[in-house]
């Protein structure tokens, strides 16, 4: 079977004729190792690579701008939430229960290039009309609100105004400004060839770049789609690609390329159903071997895709010993690790805090779990000893002085700070401690990959050190916690391996413009 990638360079061969005149711009950066694998066995040459792209770096350098993290959109929108006039101030963490809900309108809107001018003056008149009385009557409280969606203009235009002059931007408005910008870039690239592949679902920014740049020049466009469901009105595999076909001009006089005919071709499906998600982990590890058996090689040709990353942590323990070369092309959730539910149940034990001390139930929730055992034996503690003593007493909190009393490691005690509402630069630091005195103990039992964890947590807590300080506005614990699960959110611990050998390990998205014999979903 000849995959769709091997079909797009026998079907361009400026790859190998103008390597530097060719950018190949891709739905995914996980293609491109493929393509280029490709490119090295099909060159017969020494060749520099043409440049290969994923959509949103392409578009970033386009525009001119980077894309801003999470965090410093929150924090770019909270300071122009606080210059705004006349709506109520409200603190950081009251701010980020919607702000990230804003960012995602803002996101949208500029990714679907709609008229801002238009759309924010529509709905401010919108909430006009929907507190409109008889008589003309009001209360505060609708005032207030009314004030609030009409505030939502002069907020957008200054949080575009305050990214964009550190070079920055959310991914619709560098879509948008690439847009803009894109005569200029066609204009300083005219002896370049531009090839898209394996594209369906745009977002109007997207689709407005791509035709534009192919009604400029000899550029083209190839779709990894099969006649089967994309000559089929009522087939929704082929919806988006049929859009595009119907309205781009560039496709008025040309048939789609890239298309081939493998789904009419014989194939062995097996459907196996299985209760929960450990389940299939042990069943997938099962059949790899019998694969691996019948094959007599590695697995070069077959993909395990995980519809949900939290499958990860079980496919890894159950894959079979005889396995050789596996490739994980998504990094592992940070807050999928026990050590993010260690910080989980220790930032719930600074919550609950009261004048009275810390709830006994949440400090044995802490006390027990096992991330800090071996760190605790080391230490001279026995957990076992305290928690009986604790559960003997049969009190409900625990003062910071009985706290002191007991015999913990002074890292396990500098998280329990006398005073009842601690800053966050003393809980972080409290943390690093934390870290830094596990550390040894995992060192000393050369477990690596608690180690990895470890170092991660480390250089988040010392990421929220640094926005803190530049941040004064984040005041309490609450909103560090807030904070805190922003980037636990964003953080992977990555996997290093061979990308192009063994069993191929990704995600759904990931699999898009990728070819195997045997795929595991």
């Amino acid at each position: 079977m000849r995959s769709f990638l091997e079909s797009v360079l026998e079907d361009f061969p400026g790859w190998r004729t103008h390597p530097e005149d060719c950018v190949f711009v891709l739905p995914s950066k996980r293609a491109g190792y493929f393509l280029k694998n490709l490119m090295a066995t099909r060159a017969g040459q020494t060749l520099l690579s043409p440049r290969i792209l994923s959509i949103e770096p392409f578009v970033e350098q386009i525009a001119g701008l980077r894309y801003a993290s999470p965090v410093q959109l929150l924090f770019s929108l909270y300071e122009a939430f606080l210059e705004q006039e006349g709506v109520e101030q409200e603190s950081f963490f009251e701010f980020s229960k919607w702000g990230q809900m804003l960012l995602q309108d803002f996101n949208e809107i500029d990714r679907y290039l709609i008229d801002t001018e238009a759309f924010f003056d529509y709905l401010g008149s919108i909430q006009e009309i929907r507190h409109w009385t008889l008589d003309g009557s009001s209360t505060p409280m609708i005032d207030r609100r009314v004030r609030f969606w009409k505030s939502l203009k002069p907020i957008y235009h200054r949080l575009r105004e305050r990214l964009a002059s550190d070079g920055l931007g959310y991914q619709g408005q560098v879509y948008r400004k690439a847009v803009d910008t894109l005569p200029h870039y066609l204009e300083q690239h005219t002896g370049i060839t531009h090839v898209f592949m394996g594209f369906s679902a745009l977002n109007r920014a997207e689709e407005t770049i791509i035709q534009q740049i192919l009604e400029s020049g000899n550029h083209h466009i190839y779709w990894d789609a099969d006649p089967y469901y994309l000559d089929n009105p009522q087939h929704d595999a082929g919806l988006f690609i049929r859009n595009h076909l119907r309205s781009w001009s560039s496709f008025k006089d040309s048939e789609p390329r890239g298309l081939s005919h493998h789904f009419g071709e014989p194939k062995r499906i097996s459907n196996t159903g299985l209760p929960r998600a450990v389940s299939q982990a042990k069943f997938c590890g099962q059949l790899l071997e019998e694969i691996q058996q019948e094959a007599g090689e590695s697995l070069t040709k077959t993909a395990l895709i995980l519809g949900e990353e939290s499958l990860l942590n079980p496919v890894l323990h159950s894959l079979p010993a005889s396995l050789q070369g596996v490739n994980i092309t998504m990094g592992y959730p940070l807050k999928d690790t026990p050590l993010a539910h260690l910080f989980e149940v220790l930032f719930e034990l600074l919550l609950r805090r009261t004048p009275r001390g810390v709830p006994v139930k949440e400090f044995l929730r802490a006390l027990s779990h096992p991330f800090l055992q071996g760190w605790f034996q080391k230490a001279g503690t026995d957990p076992a000893q305290i928690r009986g003593k604790l559960i003997r007493e049969n009190t409900f909190y625990l003062r910071w002085e009985t706290v002191d009393q007991m015999p913990f490691p002074p890292q396990w005690k500098q998280l329990f700070p006398r005073e009842s509402n601690p800053s966050p630069l003393d809980v972080i630091q409290g943390f690093i401690a934390l870290i830094q005195a596990l550390k040894p103990a995992y060192a000393q039992e050369k477990n690596g990959l608690s180690l990895e964890y470890l170092h991660h947590f480390h250089l988040l807590f010392n990421q929220l050190d640094e926005l803190c300080r530049q941040y004064p506005f984040v005041g309490d614990v609450k909103a560090l916690r807030m904070l805190y699960e922003q980037l636990l959110q964003e953080g992977r611990v990555d996997f290093q391996g061979e990308p192009l050998q063994g069993l191929q390990i990704m995600g759904m998205l990931e699999s898009r413009n990728l070819d195997f014999e045997t795929v595991i979903i």
